[in-house]
């Protein structure tokens, strides 16, 4: 599916409810059988395209939802259900997925108690690098009662050879000390 269809943008959407609202005008305003017929035609298309909007998922939206089941899963601190999410090629920070499995943060976050979230995904950051691959941005934060870690996120995915997008890679970076100028990783991860 293209990804205009699948992950409309918001200006594409309030161009199409525009046009429908304007349809209905011109049928309101004349009300003869030629303005209902083109009103029907047009409501019929745009019905169409917000509901395939809504019926598939594009990459963006997939890795977006692929990084909140791994939040979810670092918040419970379960390296299994994290990992389904990373692909066999991932590399950060001279770690493989292996490494990842076994890494200290899966301590520190059973210490601490810790929540992991994601939110703050800019459409306009995503990239796609190939048709197998995209980058998407987001922030993380870890909260626990002793403070919290915050992190702007890029993070790499691929779709893998059974159709599954999984992450590749991510990089950290420290908005606060250095931006996007210097790379900050997460203590103890991966």
């Amino acid at each position: 599916m293209p990804t205009f269809l699948s992950d409309p943008s918001p200006a594409f959407t309030f161009v199409l409810l525009l046009v429908a609202v304007i349809a209905i005008g011109v049928w309101y305003r004349f009300r003869d059988k030629t303005s209902r017929n083109r009103m029907i035609a047009i409501l019929i298309v745009v019905g169409a395209l917000l509901v395939i909007g809504q019926a598939f998922d594009s990459p963006r939206e997939i890795a977006e939802k692929k990084v909140q089941a791994m939040v979810a899963a670092a918040t419970k601190s379960d390296p299994d259900a994290f990992l389904k999410n990373v692909s066999d090629s991932f590399v950060a920070y001279g770690a493989n997925k292996a490494k990842l499995r076994t890494s200290p943060a899966w301590d520190l976050i059973k210490q601490y108690k810790a929540e992991v979230i994601a939110y703050d995904f800019p459409r306009n950051l995503y990239k796609e690098i190939s048709p197998n691959e995209i980058e998407i941005a987001f922030t993380a934060k870890a909260k626990a009662e002793s403070g919290f870690q915050m992190r702007y996120c890029l993070s790499r995915f691929v779709k893998d050879p059974d159709g599954e997008w999984r992450m590749k890679g991510i990089k950290f970076y420290n908005m606060a000390e250095g931006g996007m100028n210097r790379e900050d990783p997460i203590p103890g991860f991966p």
